[in-house]
């Protein structure tokens, strides 16, 4: 079993080697390329190191070009011909590469979370630094980690889920498997980007102890793990100041306590100030110099409020970082990228088994897997069957090269007669009746789509039932009394929700026979979808967000904006850049650490689907669980999983601890995960190692950290609220 699934991973993430893409990359090189390399290896040739290599083309820049270098050039950075230095190009890349022109349409980071598989994450990884390349594509703009606060923050699709952990070592892993390719990562939106309403003006305000050990850990993560080569600022204030002019997120988190000496730029016109921007190290401003261009760095220069080595410092380490990558030495591909080509082709494979992995069984009465042979047909309706969304929108869509939807998935897989009913505004005639009685089960494809939940806006926290004025299509009306209707007409129904996140279930959840969330699943989402509910394929995502029961559950909705109609159709405020139109507003996060399974653990609140939740069609238990406490501190944890069902399948499991009491502190912390997959009867141990230096705490008062001796809890299991094996400690 172990090696069939070795033999898998390793097929996927050889599927064209970084040798062919050389080969190929060479063989099809951009010709002004070719000729930069051969200028810059006269002026500092590859045999010298890469910080000797900057130093000498430094020397040899004018003033006039240090400032263009740290003012961006659309989607790249300027190139400079005489010093051999060429374009350098870069992607949005959340859910594959946004080319406008097709690439492969990867599921969305949070389907990415969903699997719990680091290994996944890297073969991710991998696999869009090789199209990148057959793209001529130097940097991706991502991976985009922030935390998801609340369900309705409409980037949440985007990003890895509620915890830092999760979030931090899944993206480390995709970041070290592109930047194996020698294409930068660009981790994003330091910091604290947790809603889109009025993200220019609207101020994140909370204290440093939830920065330093909530908020910042996963980016942390990512910049120790990983490498990665970039690092780009939010839109949002902090405390008050810009993101991209903030001295203590750039100069005193990312440079001095963390060591990070790679790029920092600005996200897409986010700056206001050219001073507070060079004040703050802040390396490069994107999209282009509006603020860093040399009319005003020599008013700086000249007025003394700048020094050049400032400027010098930016410009060397962007030098550095792109000679590190290797950007400098290779030529793009200047060929257009084939559709049938053997990257691509295999390409689809792995967004295909992410889709799968990631799709989540939330509830399931006896109805799935489905019977895909025999006398009798399947019902599908809903917004989402036909054409279903890949993703959501904004700079993370990408125009799919082929799209599998679910209503193409579930006909290829069936044996069975398929009926597909396009009701219109997703309303049940008397004509349907009979046919949705008599179908042996019924598939309500529901969800939101790309125009709903995208950047610049906050979504929904239900499914659209009324007609409100940023509806942009009809066919996401009534949904919620679209699936009681069929359920009352059939209870095999099953519900199949296409959303970035959390939905409210209450008031139709135990009317339904079964429900999978697939979130955004990329442009393979009918294929995952269809072997899942024939039982091809055993489900085994499980959820990186706490799903509630109702609204108020949330201890953040308590802060926040508080005008619901505004928050549900303001895009982003234009123009970008007008600091005159800049008035910061506060958003408090009074919940402190009170966010996603943290909040229910603390205040005692039942989730509706917990934190690391997710149903399978076999069953596992863990056994034989050993938990030590070294004289240094660290904690190590061995368990083993039983697959005790009659399927192969997949099980993940949760470690976390639970610190020494303290109000205001956090509750519950996830420390280790592990995805083993089983054959039935088989069985696995698997190891953790918890560092004493992970428990230590930041300590508000004297600004550092702290390890609290006292009694600590280590918590084994399957979810946020499920353990099999609990042990307390005094450390």
């Amino acid at each position: 079993m172990k090696l069939k699934y070795l033999i898998i991973f390793v097929f996927i993430c050889s599927c064209g080697s970084l040798d062919q893409v050389a080969l190929d990359s060479e063989r099809f090189a951009n010709k002004e390329d070719l000729e930069s390399i051969k200028i810059l290896n006269e002026i500092a040739p590859s045999s010298l190191s890469t910080s000797e290599r900057a130093k000498i083309v430094l020397s040899k820049m004018s003033f006039e070009q240090k400032c263009e270098m740290i003012g961006g050039n659309g989607m790249g950075m300027k190139p400079f011909k005489s010093l051999g230095l060429r374009e350098i190009v870069f992607a949005d890349a959340a859910q594959g590469l946004r080319t406008y022109r097709g690439a492969t349409a990867y599921p969305s980071g949070l389907s990415m979370a969903a699997t719990w598989n680091r290994s996944l994450a890297h073969c991710l990884g991998n696999a869009i630094g090789k199209e990148s390349l057959l793209f001529g594509i130097d940097y991706l703009l991502g991976p985009g980690i922030n935390l998801y606060r609340l369900p309705t923050c409409g980037r949440n699709f985007e990003y890895l889920g509620e915890d830092p952990h999760l979030a931090g070592k899944l993206a480390a892993e995709y970041v070290r498997g592109l930047q194996s390719n020698r294409v930068g990562g660009v981790v994003k939106h330091f910091a604290v980007n947790n809603q889109e309403y009025d993200r220019h003006n609207l101020s994140s305000d909370l204290d440093e102890d939830v920065m330093q050990m909530f908020y910042f850990p996963a980016f942390k993560k990512v910049l120790d793990e990983s490498g990665c080569a970039a690092v780009m600022m939010a839109y949002n204030p902090v405390n008050g100041v810009s993101a991209s002019e903030n001295k203590y997120l750039i100069k005193d988190v990312l440079r001095t306590q963390w060591g990070f000496d790679g790029i920092v730029m600005s996200d897409w016109g986010s700056t206001y100030n050219a001073l507070g921007m060079m004040k703050a190290d802040l390396d490069l401003e994107m999209p282009s110099g509006m603020y860093y261009n040399f009319s005003n760095m020599k008013s700086l220069l000249d007025q003394g409020k700048i020094e050049i080595e400032e400027i010098d410092s930016k410009v060397l380490r962007i030098l550095e970082t792109n000679f590190r990558l290797g950007i400098y030495d290779r030529a793009r591909n200047s060929r257009k990228p084939l559709y049938n080509n053997e990257i691509l082709s295999n390409n689809r494979e792995i967004a295909r088994q992410i889709a799968t992995e990631g799709l989540v069984l939330l509830k399931n009465e006896k109805l799935l897997p489905l019977e895909s042979s025999g006398d009798g047909y399947i019902v599908l309706v809903g917004p989402n069957a036909k054409n279903t969304e890949t993703g959501g929108g904004g700079a993370s869509y990408v125009v799919p090269v082929k799209k599998i939807d679910i209503l193409k998935g579930i006909k290829k897989y069936s044996d069975k007669k398929v009926i597909y009913l396009n009701l219109k505004n997703n309303i049940i005639e008397q004509k349907h009746h009979s046919i949705i009685k008599g179908a042996d089960a019924v598939l309500v494809c529901a969800g939101l789509n790309s125009k709903i939940e995208m950047e610049g806006l906050e979504r929904y926290w239900e499914l659209p039932e009324k007609r409100r004025h940023d509806l942009q299509t009809d066919n996401l009306l009534n949904q919620e009394t679209l699936i009681k209707d069929i359920a009352n007409l059939n209870r095999n129904t099953c519900v199949i929700l296409t959303i970035g996140g959390g939905v409210k279930l209450e008031p139709w959840i135990n009317n339904v026979a079964a429900v999978i969330h697939s979130f955004y699943g990329g442009q393979e989402i009918g294929t995952a979808v269809g072997r899942v509910i024939f039982g091809l394929d055993n489900p085994s995502g499980k959820l990186p967000f706490s799903m509630a029961k109702k609204w108020e559950d949330f201890e953040a909705s308590k802060f926040y904006i508080e005008d619901d109609n505004i928050v549900k159709w303001r895009l982003w405020c234009y123009p970008y850049c007008d600091p005159q139109r800049l008035k910061i507003k506060s958003l408090v996060y009074g919940e402190r650490f009170g966010v996603g399974y943290r909040n229910f653990v603390k205040n005692g609140i039942k989730p509706l689907y917990a934190f690391g939740y997710g149903l399978s069609y076999t069953t596992f238990n863990l056994t034989d669980c050993q938990i030590k406490a070294s004289a240094g501190g660290d904690i190590e944890v061995t368990v083993s999983v039983v697959n005790t069902g009659v399927r192969s399948g997949a099980e993940v499991v949760q470690v976390y601890v639970q610190s020494p009491t303290h109000q205001s502190l956090s509750p519950l912390d996830l420390r280790g995960f592990d995805k083993v997959f089983l054959e039935a009867g088989e069985a696995q141990r698997v190891s953790f190692l918890i560092k004493k230096d992970d428990l230590k705490i930041f300590d508000s008062n004297s600004r550092s950290w702290k390890f609290i001796p006292g009694n600590y809890s280590v918590r084994v299991g399957t979810s946020s609220d499920s353990f099999a094996f609990t042990e307390d400690f005094k450390l």
